[in-house]
């Protein structure tokens, strides 16, 4: 909440997820529902933060299937 020096008042809320687990990581792209054509690239992107220390890599995996590890904040692969 802030307040002016005319005692107008306003808020922002946010929502935040707090874990408790070592590491943590999230798909940022493709956005969930996105529809790719077959054969077609898309870029995989990824936040990974840890606890306790760094990251020093995060894999990417289709299907079951490794296909790529960035090792270099942002995440991502094409």
């Amino acid at each position: 909440m802030a307040t002016d020096d005319e005692n107008n008042q306003a808020e922002s809320l946010a929502q935040v997820t707090v874990s408790d687990k070592p590491v943590v990581t999230r798909l940022t792209s493709p956005t969930s529902g996105t529809s790719v054509g077959l054969g077609k690239n898309v870029q995989l992107a990824a936040q990974a933060t840890s606890i306790t220390g760094s990251i020093s890599n995060v894999d990417f995996f289709v299907n079951g299937s490794l296909i790529a590890t960035d090792t270099t904040s942002p995440y991502a692969v094409n």
